[in-house]
């Protein structure tokens, strides 16, 4: 029994102490790291121990790299030791350190594995002279980096040099002629964040002489000598120049140039020189002086003239140092050349050089060069009329092309009307065509036609008759030429049946003289059916009447002619600042746009400096379907003065049709960067690079001290892209967007192909009205529309907006929305992604409260540029007595005709517009309503025909509806 209760003692103290032990274990603490040796290693090295510094380490403990277990060598309870293979620090980074022990594990130490040392392997130059100008050098190694530093150091004092990464083999430091000054020896390095190379030493030595430059550098055999300027360094008193070692007569100038006497028996055979200095310190580097072979002369030409369009003649060219394969050059092109010896050639001249009264330069070129020229005199022949088509015109027609046969028509030849010279081109020596501007047709009477040529040769003077007009024209009596006098830049659109219909768009400028001549015109052009956008240089004339209605004749370079009736309008001083433009009777095609003063007298590139605000649109008769692709954008660029485009954003929405189906891409927010060119004409070029890939190219010109006029340069047609042409206005440099831009009342005018009116996509919608910015966010909506003679008037519409920082403007609402980007305060373009490429322009309407009496004055009148063939567009003059009359003018390019229809609104007072002939059709009576909103309406008897908005009593939009199918929004503006 008592043996029992030993058993059982035991037992229990065995069970006892191992609960102990067990429990002992399970509270033990986790082991903990203080400090790691090293912390940090750089990548590429070889392998190495790590010591780890802690508390609580057991026999057993593990160390771990991230998720590896390292071999772990147990020190004490606060050291342990790891080996760490190469394998683990090939590459740069940060790395985990704990420690495992039966508790647990550690919370982890960060190791820093650097970034491979660099290592210099060459230098070039190796080395270099005390006195030698700055030089890059070229080190050469291995585990460079981007940041990488190349030290200097001499005498215990370290520069970093400017230092350019090229790779990570290779870098490139320039070394300041300062660091070299003395002779020495410098220590090389190279810093990166993987730490510092070991030194290489860089040898300095004496200060010998150097040659930079050599003037002249060469010089052609048998020359007379000369004084050779040798420009270099360590130039000192006593420094001899040397001619292939032997030593020239030489002057010292300074220590950075001498001069020297070279004989003329030093360069009498061609070849080369080597050009060495020596000084009391050393021997420079050669440099090389080239004698070059002797050049041709030339002493007489046989002959030496003739009579300009002669048949092609040989010319002897006597001189001296002719070789065979010499050749005899005409103003820079090379002729058929025969060597008879080294100071005769003979060559044969082509009838084609000689047909133009002039000079030629006649020059002869061998291997060694090319003879000083000799002028060869073509004389003008005498000049003669024998024909001339038409002989006659009709007073108060357009400008026309007046063709001339005869004899002695050489280039520079020139037709004269009485005393005034008219544009001429040449067609051939014996036929010329020459412009007539209108002006010069206006009255009834006979001209005398002659020709004048370049030489001063004249012919005799023929008849022409001018009779008498049948009706009137938009041709006038030039009372008011001196209202249009400046520089104007131009922006039209010009649809031309004959084209299927195609639209194509013209930016430019001109100079009026205020006395009826135009100069100095530009024009840009570009259509979907060019094949490239075209630039035509015209001169041209005009006539204005008193009623500021008028003609413009311009006749470009090349012969075409287009005439063009215009209304004149915010005058200042007497002088126009623009006007509207309509084509005249002269062509079938329908052409409608505007004008505006340049309004500046030195144009640069910092001239339209500032963030623009722009809208642009544009239409093409796809052939593939019948129907039209409509194109617009709107956006924002902003210009730093210089030449670049440094931020900008547009929204892009263009109609497609492809497979069977019309479509609408839309892009939205595209970020723009670029360039842009603009000189002191006003014309300017813009280069777009769109976020996502695609560069758009576009022309501006100056219209105004803060308008541009765009047109896209870019090649559109079947399959592509809209050819676009808009407006751009300079933003307030110190508006800043938010909701609250938007504040008050803006005019609105829409203008879309219609997607709603009928099957056929290609009929026109127009709409104005009114937005009501009712508060930060919120809008109103009222307005008339017309879709394809659908008429809808006074809609309501209402929803909200939100304008972000860079003037963007999201216009809820309709589906899809349209996306505006503001000019200035309650002023800006939108484009809306659908079918038909709905394109707003909106701007700040004045205070209300209007009345009949808010429209009242002289108005300038002309359609919005909208190019289409069965479409109206007109331009006139107007007067709204601030009563309800209306009277006045108006020149109209009806459907599919291109026939200005020269017709008053209604029967003319005696007022400005008296002097104008009897029009071609009876007018009829108007009148006008007013409404405090701004919205008037205009009547042709009891019916209302138009509904006109006031922007102010200076300007207001008008849209029709009567019905009428496709008729543009017109614009008025005051005088």
């Amino acid at each position: 029994m008592q043996n029992l209760r030993l058993s059982m003692r035991f037992v229990l103290v065995l069970v006892f102490g191992l609960m102990t032990f067990l429990g002992d274990a399970a509270w033990a603490a986790k082991p903990s790291i203080s400090a790691l040796s090293p912390n940090e290693v750089n990548a590429g090295g070889t392998r190495f121990t790590l010591t780890i510094s802690g508390a609580n380490f057991t026999t057993g403990a593990a160390a771990n790299w991230n998720a590896t277990k390292l071999t772990t060598t147990f020190v004490s309870a606060s050291k342990l030791t790891a080996l760490v293979p190469a394998s683990l620090i090939a590459k740069q980074g940060s790395v985990d350190i704990t420690v495992t022990t039966a508790a647990g594990a550690s919370l982890p130490a960060k190791f820093t594995v650097l970034p491979p040392k660099p290592v210099i392997t060459s230098l070039k130059p190796v080395s270099a002279h005390a006195g030698f100008p700055s030089f890059t050098l070229t080190v050469n190694g291995k585990s460079f980096e981007k940041g990488v530093v190349v030290d200097w150091t001499e005498s215990g004092k370290k520069t970093a040099l400017a230092t350019a990464f090229k790779s990570s083999t290779l870098v490139t430091a320039s070394v300041p002629a300062k660091l070299i000054a003395h002779q020495g020896t410098a220590s090389i390095t190279v810093v990166t964040a993987g730490g510092t190379s070991a030194a290489v030493q860089y040898a300095i030595g004496a200060a010998i002489p150097g040659i930079t430059e050599l003037a002249p550098a060469s010089a052609d055999a048998g020359s007379p000598g000369f004084t050779l300027t040798v420009k270099g360094f360590n130039f000192i008193s006593g420094a001899q120049a040397h001619w292939n070692g032997k030593a020239l007569t030489t002057k010292f100038v300074s220590a950075t140039e001498l001069t020297a006497s070279v004989l003329a028996s030093d360069i009498a055979a061609k070849g080369t020189a080597s050009i060495t200095v020596t000084t009391s310190r050393g021997v420079s580097a050669p440099a090389i002086f080239t004698i070059l072979p002797p050049k041709p002369t030339i002493t007489s030409l046989s002959p030496n003239s003739i009579t300009a369009g002669a048949a092609g003649f040989t010319l002897t060219v006597n001189g001296t140092n002719f070789v065979p394969g010499a050749t005899v050059n005409w103003n820079g092109a090379p002729l058929k050349t025969t060597y008879k010896s080294p100071t005769q050639l003979t060559a044969s001249v082509p009838a084609s050089d000689v047909q133009n009264a002039g000079t030629a330069k006649v020059t002869v070129t061998t291997p060694s060069g090319t003879s000083i020229p000799a002028t060869f005199a073509i004389n003008a022949p005498q000049a003669s009329i024998t024909d001339f088509f038409p002989d006659s015109i009709t007073a108060g027609e357009g400008s026309f092309t007046l063709t001339v046969d005869g004899t002695g028509f050489v280039a520079g030849a020139a037709v004269f009307w009485n005393t005034t010279k008219l544009a001429t081109t040449r067609v051939s020596s014996v036929q010329l065509n020459a412009t007539v501007p209108a002006n010069l047709i206006a009255n009834p009477g006979t001209a005398k036609i002659s020709v004048t040529t370049s030489a001063g040769s004249a012919s005799s003077s023929m008849n022409f008759d001018i009779n008498s007009p049948t009706g009137p024209l938009c041709a006038n009596d030039r009372s008011g030429n001196s209202e249009l006098n400046g520089v104007y830049s131009f922006q039209f659109t010009q649809t031309d049946p004959t084209k299927d219909g195609q639209s194509s768009q013209d930016v430019g400028a001109f100079t009026a003289d205020g006395n009826g001549n135009i100069s100095a015109g530009l024009s840009d052009s570009n259509g979907a059916h060019f094949t490239a956008a075209q630039q035509s240089a015209f001169t041209g004339t005009y006539s204005v009447g008193s009623d500021g209605r008028g003609l413009l004749t311009i006749n470009y370079t090349g012969g075409a002619t287009v005439n063009l009736c215009f209304a004149l309008d915010s005058f200042s001083s007497g002088v126009a600042g623009g006007g509207r433009l309509v084509s005249d009777q002269t062509v079938r095609q329908i052409d409608s746009g505007a004008f505006y003063a340049q309004g500046s007298s030195t144009i640069g590139a910092d001239t339209v400096k500032g963030s623009w605000a722009f809208g642009m649109q544009g239409i093409k008769l796809d052939s593939s379907n019948g129907d039209e692709v409509r194109g617009a954008n709107a956006g924002y660029v902003a210009l730093d003065g210089s030449s670049s485009v440094t931020t900008g954003e547009m929204d892009i929405s263009q109609d497609k049709y492809s497979s069977g189906n019309l479509a609408n891409a839309y892009q939205s927010q595209v970020g723009l960067g670029g360039s842009y060119t603009l000189d002191s004409t006003g014309r300017g070029t813009l280069t777009l690079n769109l976020s996502g890939g695609g560069t758009n190219h576009y022309v501006f010109y100056v219209a105004g001290t803060n308008r541009i006029l765009l047109l896209s340069t870019d090649t559109g047609g079947q399959g592509g892209s809209a050819v676009v042409a808009g407006t751009g206005y300079l933003r307030p440099a110190s508006i800043s967007f938010s909701n609250s831009t938007l504040s008050g009342t803006s005019i609105l005018v829409d203008q879309a192909l219609s997607d709603t009116n009928s099957t056929g996509y290609n009929n026109r919608l127009v709409q104005a009205g009114i937005f009501s910015w009712t508060s930060p966010g919120k809008y109103s909506e009222s307005y008339d529309q017309n879709d394809a003679g659908d008429v809808a008037l006074e809609q309501t519409a209402s929803s909200t907006y939100a304008v972000d920082a860079s003037g963007r403007v999201t216009i809820s609402g309709t589906s899809p929305a349209r996306f505006a980007y503001l000019a200035g305060s309650n002023q800006g373009f939108a484009v809306q992604g659908n079918l038909g490429v709905s394109f707003l322009y909106f701007e700040g309407q004045s205070a209300g409260g209007f009345n009949a009496s808010s429209f009242d004055g002289s108005y300038s009148e002309g359609s919005l540029w909208y190019g289409f063939v069965e479409q109206k567009a007109t331009s006139g003059e107007f007067v709204a007595n601030g009563a309800g009359i209306l009277t006045g003018n108006q020149d109209v390019a009806p459907i599919l005709g291109g026939v200005v229809d020269s017709a008053p609104r209604i029967p003319r007072p005696a007022s400005r517009f008296s002097r104008r002939p009897a029009p071609l059709d009876v007018g009829i009576g108007e009148s006008y309503t007013a409404a405090a909103s701004g919205r008037f309406l205009i009547f042709d008897g009891s019916s209302a025909v138009e509904a006109l908005y006031l922007v102010s009593p200076e300007k207001a939009y008008a849209i029709d509806i009567s019905g009428a199918i496709w008729q543009p929004i017109e614009l008025f503006t005051k005088h």
